[in-house]
């Protein structure tokens, strides 16, 4: 099947719903930047209110291109498997934009990460940073894959890769919470840990989004 989506791709590379698919992605991609942003700053006691509300708009923004795709995408003339294949992707790219957003929700309620001990912060900050690189990644494959299909794989490894150092980041972040329980008040620990669970489960979504692409790439082949 879907031997026709890549050329129907192809053939409307400027169509409305293929821009939105890329302002969609870059959407979800600018929302972890925010977010990763936000922890710097958070982290160096500096005020992040501003970029919180920034990244909230940006979501929503995302959101409205989702309904705006899916939309889209019923109209279209692709068969039934080639829609739920990208209705899937786009849903998949959502869930980065939305877990980002929920970090941030967290982080808005988080006092005083300056005072966390040292390591924990740079712990956190690294996480942050390595998020960013995987969304990045993930922005990459999406792309790649309107051009070349080998490309896009490559870049779903990479993904990979980086969720993997997410991954490591995470664990790393919370043996340091255990091993600081007697000097952390017990609510920052609960809303801390969430924090870094909505950061990794925004990596986690990234990887779900190259997955998706992976099973496009096949059924493209």
């Amino acid at each position: 099947m879907a031997s026709g989506l890549i050329g129907w791709l192809y053939g409307r590379r400027k169509s409305r719903l293929i821009s939105s698919v890329v302002r969609h992605l870059e959407l979800a991609t600018r929302c972890v930047e925010d977010i990763s942003e936000a922890t710097h700053r958070a982290l160096n006691d500096e005020n992040a209110d501003d970029i919180l509300e920034l990244l909230n708009e940006r979501e929503r923004e995302a959101d409205r291109y989702r309904r705006k795709i899916i939309y889209e995408l019923a109209r279209s003339e692709l068969t039934a498997e080639d829609k739920d294949d990208l209705s899937h992707l786009v849903k998949r790219v959502d869930m980065i934009a939305d877990y980002a957003r929920g970090a941030g929700r967290i982080l808005a309620i988080l006092p005083k990460l300056g005072e966390l001990p040292t390591e924990l912060r740079l712990c956190i900050s690294d996480m942050a940073r390595l998020l960013v690189k995987c969304s990045e990644a993930t922005r990459r494959c999406v792309e790649t894959l309107l051009e070349d299909k080998e490309e896009a794989l490559k870049y779903a490894d990479k993904v990979e890769e980086a969720e993997e150092e997410v991954d490591e980041a995470y664990g790393r972040c919370r043996k340091l919470i255990v091993d600081g329980l007697d000097s952390l008040p017990a609510p920052r620990i609960v809303f801390l840990s969430q924090f870094l669970d909505a950061l990794e489960n925004t990596a986690d979504s990234c990887e779900d989004t190259v997955d998706q692409v992976r099973v496009i790439a096949i059924h493209i082949s």
